[in-house]
């Protein structure tokens, strides 16, 4: 039995082309007979018609669609050390640590619009871009506290809520590796660590938990 299942996701005829304009600025440096390297690079770019896809109403047919967002600038700063502390015949270690830090802006949006929503989870929290903030904010449905914590409830003892708060940016603060690759003659193998500071998450696990019971509440 054949069938037709169309896409979730709607075409846009009138998508337009992403531009972008970037300038880079780097130093790649190198000593001791390549045993110990240094590269620096700050990168500014400013994209217009920026192609994002995003939620849009049910009744359309349709549950995403892709768009021009606007304009978004991103610049950072991306910093990589090399070393091979350990060259022999038979054995050679080799390091390498990087470090980047990324900051974005949303400059325009398109028509009057101040932001746009890309998903959603649990209709409770919404995954935003917003104009004048960092790429990628979310709003939720949070319930009311007092100043020491305490649920603000109404007369029949449940929790009042506030729809569309301000949660926070879900970018990073920075972001770095490590890397270490061990060769013994022909045989070599790699070790790899991701770390980054900063950056929030919304964890549906805990939301569910917490609202079914078993998790403790956490603020």
């Amino acid at each position: 039995m054949t069938y037709y299942q169309s896409s979730s996701t709607r075409n846009n005829i009138n998508l337009k082309p992403e531009r972008t304009t970037s300038y880079e600025l780097g130093a790649d440096l190198r000593f001791l007979d390549n045993r110990l390297g240094l590269d620096f690079t700050y990168y500014d770019k400013t994209t217009d018609d920026e192609i994002l896809e995003g939620d849009i109403p049910y009744p359309s047919g349709s549950t995403r669609a892709l768009f021009n967002a606007g304009k978004v600038r991103n610049w950072g700063y991306e910093l990589t050390l090399n070393a091979t502390p350990v060259k022999v015949k038979d054995f050679e270690w080799t390091t390498q640590i990087n470090w980047a830090q990324n900051k974005s802006k949303v400059l325009e949006l398109v028509g009057d619009v101040e932001r746009m929503q890309l998903s959603q989870s649990e209709g409770t929290v919404q995954f935003y871009i917003e104009k004048g903030r960092s790429m990628g904010t979310l709003y939720a449905k949070m319930a009311k506290l007092t100043d020491d914590g305490k649920f603000i409830v109404d007369k029949d003892g449940k929790p009042r809520y506030e729809a569309d708060q301000f949660l926070c940016d879900v970018q990073p603060k920075w972001i770095g590796g490590w890397r270490n690759t061990f060769r013994y003659k022909r045989v070599s193998a790699s070790v790899l660590l991701d770390f980054k500071k900063g950056g929030k998450i919304w964890s549906a696990t805990q939301h569910q938990g917490t609202r079914d019971g078993p998790t403790p509440r956490r603020r």
